[in-house]
């Protein structure tokens, strides 16, 4: 894997539209080494399911210090992320 970071934020944001025991599916893009969206947003002490489709022919580490995850997607292929509930605020990804 080449030497690089690539940022991304989930953004995590107060609400009580979504009850705690469900998740919420928010959908990333890998493209030429990059995410798409860059930043997303989910509703605060709400579970996250990342659904990361990797489009690219190599395959790339998703790592989050601040939430606690790291995982790679392999080439061309789709993998799930499961995040647990969090508070509120802006939480950095990269690959």
């Amino acid at each position: 894997m080449k030497n690089k970071i690539l940022l991304a934020v989930i953004t995590i944001f107060a609400s009580t539209a979504a009850l705690a025991s469900e998740a919420v599916t928010v959908k990333v893009t890998l493209k030429d080494h990059k995410f798409e969206p860059a930043t997303i947003e989910a509703p605060a002490d709400t579970k996250i399911k990342l659904l990361v489709n990797n489009l690219d022919a190599s395959p790339e580490e998703i790592e989050s210090h601040d939430l606690k995850i790291e995982k790679i997607i392999p080439a061309s292929k789709e993998s799930i992320i499961n995040i647990k509930a969090q508070k509120a605020g802006s939480y950095k990804f990269f690959g």
